[in-house]
């Protein structure tokens, strides 16, 4: 079983969509949500997915 959901495939009807990681301190932000799966892999922080 694949770790990471492809986010476009389950919510594919959300017109608006963006990835945050955050440490509670600083949240990083990717207006294409394949840009943070690298450092989500690496830094283990929490991710939250808004829509």
């Amino acid at each position: 079983m694949n770790t990471y959901m492809k986010i476009n495939d389950a919510y594919d009807m959300i017109h608006s969509k963006a990835l945050y990681i955050t440490d509670g301190k600083q949240v990083l932000f990717a207006e294409n949500e394949n840009q943070l799966y690298t450092a989500a892999s690496v830094i283990k922080l929490p991710i939250y997915l808004y829509f």
